[in-house]
């Protein structure tokens, strides 16, 4: 101040507060006060605004058929589980699924009844899985679901789950394969062994090709 005399730091940020809105009641050719009264009007507008970007980011983080995570999205969320439960010690757990013969679904029957199937599967998510649990379309007919706090027998006992009622939904069948976090795992180490858990159950039913 030119007096030399410091107003409190709450005082302080009014008066600039203030003087920023007479600038821009000055710019826009309007009284101060009818900005004051818009004020409220702008902070909802702008509270509306960011809902709406906030949505559309998560529409564009998800997969439009089955409601799961696309890969890019899921990745961020599982590397940073692994990285929380190798510092907590908590157990995580992930499920790799298949959707069985989806490919040929697809060619035999065409896409709208493979789209009917990922549909279908993402209402088996919503029914299965706990609310914080992380279904992510991995690639194609491939899932990853993130299964935090939860040990290998609990993530099993998801696993059957889920195979049980997409099943009982479609006639169709889900190949799955589950591993918990062990300590020194990475993403891609957690990933890859359930991966190999399902090609293991895949090959034990004689479904050994991988279907893209």
């Amino acid at each position: 101040m030119g007096n030399g005399v410091s107003l409190p730091a709450g005082e302080r940020r009014d008066a600039v507060g203030r003087a920023a809105r007479d600038r821009l009641a000055a710019v826009l050719g309007v009284h101060p006060k009818r900005l004051a009264m818009v004020d409220a009007e702008l902070a909802a507008l702008l509270a509306f605004r960011l809902e709406q970007a906030e949505e559309a980011a998560q529409l564009a983080s998800q997969d439009e058929l089955s409601g799961a995570l696309n890969r890019a999205a899921g990745r961020r969320i599982l590397e940073r589980e692994v990285q929380r439960t190798a510092r907590s010690g908590d157990p995580l757990s992930v499920v790799f699924l298949d959707v069985d013969g989806l490919k040929a679904v697809n060619d035999e029957h065409g896409h709208a009844i493979g789209d009917k199937l990922l549909a279908r599967l993402g209402e088996t998510f919503t029914t299965a899985l706990r609310p914080y649990d992380v279904p992510i379309r991995w690639g194609g007919d491939e899932f990853v679901v993130v299964l935090p706090d939860c040990d290998w027998a609990r993530a099993e006992a998801v696993a059957q789950r889920l195979r049980a009622e997409f099943a009982g939904a479609t006639g169709y069948t889900l190949t799955t394969g589950t591993a918990q976090r062990a300590d020194g795992d990475d993403l891609a180490a957690l990933v890859a062994r359930a991966d190999s858990a399902m090609y293991a159950a895949k090959r034990a039913r004689g479904r050994v090709s991988r279907e893209r």
